[in-house]
């Protein structure tokens, strides 16, 4: 909802409005009701924090504000999906056809034990793993695990019997220079800040808001 701007001639045409923000900009509701006055339905706030419902709730009451729906932090819908990850490292993306909009909602990094690669990430069972590119034995024991998604840092190039596994298995594959530190650092930086695209994301998007929100409540509240 930040900088969004209403026609001028909004009022001539008889409209409701519905203010659609994320947590923690709460404000941006009130200053919308004012704005708004008769014209405003009420606010669905998106992304909040379990922890935090309660302190949202409390919010809008004590603004009476009416709330068709509040949605629950997600994370497919936070994290990025495969091909805004390799976008935001600027790195190079293999074997992702068709595969470039799924969520990698648990991201881990390879194991720095001795404990065999393949057993970490069965136990961990992330959808994306980070390892090294001078660790191929750590590679093919993610893929052999079946991760969902190979993230390889570093200078060194990947080694054929690698490449093939994945290329064998459809298993995307994305090749960045950066350190591991760097790639945790921009995924943070991704996580709840990129659009929503794609059809997995917006499958979970639509459940979340048909469970927050009721066809039968947002009927009777754009006939109120």
């Amino acid at each position: 909802m930040e900088g969004t701007e209403l026609p001028k001639d909004w009022r001539g045409a008889q409209v409701r409005v519905l203010g659609v923000t994320r947590y923690p900009a709460l404000a941006e509701l009130e200053a919308l009701k004012k704005s708004t006055n008769d014209a405003f339905l009420g606010a669905i706030v998106n992304c909040v924090p379990r922890r935090r419902t309660e302190e949202v709730l409390s919010y809008l009451r004590s603004q009476q504000i009416p709330l068709l729906a509040l949605l629950p932090e997600d994370k497919v819908l936070a994290h990025p999906t495969v091909g805004q990850l390799a976008e935001a490292l600027g790195a190079q993306l293999l074997f992702a056809e068709g595969q470039e909009e799924m969520a990698l909602e648990t991201v881990a990094i390879s194991s720095i034990a001795s404990d065999p690669e393949q057993y970490y990430v069965a136990r961990l069972a992330p959808k994306a793993i980070i390892v090294r590119s001078d660790k191929p034995d750590q590679q093919l024991g993610a893929l052999n695990a079946g991760i969902c998604c190979l993230i390889v840092t570093g200078d060194m190039p990947l080694l054929s019997y690698v490449l093939e596994r994945a290329e064998e298995g459809q298993v995307p594959v994305i090749v960045t220079s950066l350190g591991t530190a760097d790639v945790v650092h921009r995924l943070e930086k991704a996580i709840a800040h990129l659009p929503i695209v794609g059809k997995e994301k917006a499958t979970r998007a639509a459940q979340l808001l048909a469970a927050a929100a009721p066809a039968e409540s947002v009927l009777a509240l754009l006939g109120s």
